[in-house]
């Protein structure tokens, strides 16, 4: 990659420490940008510096200094200190990756959109973070320079409930840890299948 791609900013500051589907996807992304050679800098909690430091070696890794353990706190430090940080880092574009993201950050922001379960299934969320999440879509659908999905059929659901031209979204399908998820012998296979009580018939595993 040439030094004139652009100088990326991605904001890991809302990765879990128990690391569920976002933090896999964040700590995956930018192991993956580092190593293409993307010039890339990663703002993260101070509990991940270490680890964004082997993930990402040749990337420049800001820990944050002060807390952002709660939602509340970290919501404040993305409107109020990341757009300091993005001038100090003389950044081109800030990746948000779950949802939020600075609103009068100087550099162009992309969001990450995951789902549009605040929508469709706000019942598995509290009325609170259901109510902000949904106002937060909204926003990053009308003002952020892009949105990344993870599917066409993500895709179509928020704009189903937000609207937004098709052109303004980029869907980046999941990759797959081959370390962690690859396909298993015969042997395995038999055994699970008998476990199961599934014989020879198809199936779908959904986790």
């Amino acid at each position: 990659m040439s030094h004139s791609e652009p100088r990326v900013l991605i904001d890991a500051t809302a990765v879990p420490a128990d690391r569920g589907g976002v933090g896999r996807y964040v700590d995956s992304l930018v192991s993956a940008l580092d190593a293409d050679g993307a010039p890339l800098a990663v703002v993260c909690q101070l509990r991940d510096a270490e680890l964004y430091h082997r993930l990402a070696p040749h990337s420049r890794v800001v820990p944050v200094a002060t807390s952002v353990a709660t939602r509340t706190s970290r919501l404040s430090w993305e409107q109020v200190m990341l757009p300091r940080l993005t001038r100090q880092l003389g950044v081109d574009v800030v990746h948000s990756p779950h949802y939020t993201f600075p609103l009068a950050c100087p550099a162009a922001s992309v969001v990450t959109l995951h789902d549009a379960t605040f929508f469709s299934h706000p019942g598995l969320h509290s009325r609170v973070k259901s109510r902000y999440f949904r106002a937060a879509t909204r926003t990053a659908v009308r003002r952020a320079a892009g949105l990344i999905v993870p599917s066409r059929a993500t895709l179509d659901e928020v704009r189903r409930y937000v609207g937004g031209s098709a052109a303004h979204f980029q869907v980046a399908y999941h990759g797959v840890d081959r370390s962690v998820f690859h396909p298993v012998g015969d042997a395995e296979q038999a055994r699970v299948r008998a476990e199961l009580n599934i014989g020879d018939r198809r199936y779908v595993g959904f986790l």
